[in-house]
């Protein structure tokens, strides 16, 4: 039996009114939900477990019932409120010290997040755990108890290479349609309870989780300023429209 977690995300998708109160809606991490997909593909061929770790709010627990319905064997959600306002460092952290607990050979994420996009995650965990980190994988050729073979597609450049278990990975793609979900997978689905792990669940060092744990500082910010242009009416012939075009570009850039 092979074990793969996954790291999922769940990102805002919109924001809606209802009974006349804000209701945000979540949805899967686009990244993420590619990564499922085709770790899912691998269970049609090889004797898996996938589990879905997940760190967040218990009110994403509705998103996160989608990937039971696609096929995932178990969910765990990390959710306390000494958790908010975690950067990359103290989540790293944070799932980190979740895996310590968890059975694993493959350590599977999205490329990064659409809500913050620093894809910095997998490199952490791979850090924290002591494993070698491969990422831009587009497929696995070869899973077995001890080892992996897999196609690494990077720069224009495809690579097979092979690594000893357990590893960190990621699929840097996300480019799939929408997911076909049975609708009696979802029933099922709905029905199932969503393990939650607090802080004190994962013997942390309440220090190193959410904003005190965070190492990201913010020396400034600034809103930027947008003015409206005057309109420029440009009456001559067409190569000296375009030269004064160039130095109007050519100012404004600075």
């Amino acid at each position: 039996m092979i074990n793969i977690i996954l790291c999922v995300k769940v990102v805002l998708s919109s924001i809606v009114y209802k009974n006349n109160n804000i209701v945000d809606k979540y949805m899967l991490n686009p990244f993420d939900l590619y990564a499922l997909e085709q770790v899912l593909e691998i269970k049609r061929t090889t004797e898996c477990k996938i589990t879905c770790l997940c760190m967040g709010k218990e009110e994403i627990k509705e998103a996160l019932v989608q990937c039971k319905a696609m096929g995932a064997d178990d969910i765990i959600l990390l959710s306390d409120k000494k958790f908010a306002g975690a950067d990359t460092y103290a989540t790293v952290y944070v799932l980190a010290q979740a895996l310590k607990n968890l059975d694993y050979d493959i350590v599977v994420c999205g490329k990064q997040a659409v809500d913050g996009e620093t894809g910095q995650v997998p490199y952490g965990l791979a850090a924290r755990l002591n494993c070698i980190c491969m990422g831009a994988i587009s497929e696995i050729e070869v899973l077995e108890k001890n080892r992996v073979i897999v196609t690494q597609q990077k720069d224009n450049i495809k690579r097979k290479l092979a690594c000893k278990l357990p590893i960190v990975m990621t699929y840097d793609d996300c480019t799939l349609k929408s997911p076909t979900i049975n609708l009696m997978a979802l029933k099922r689905a709905e029905k199932y309870q969503v393990t939650i792990l607090k802080a004190q669940d994962l013997n942390l060092d309440t220090d190193k989780v959410g904003q005190q744990g965070s190492k990201t500082e913010v020396y400034s910010s600034t809103k930027p300023e947008y003015r409206k242009a005057e309109p420029i009416l440009l009456q001559d012939e067409m190569e000296e429209m375009i030269s004064k075009i160039y130095d109007i570009l050519r100012i404004r850039k600075g």
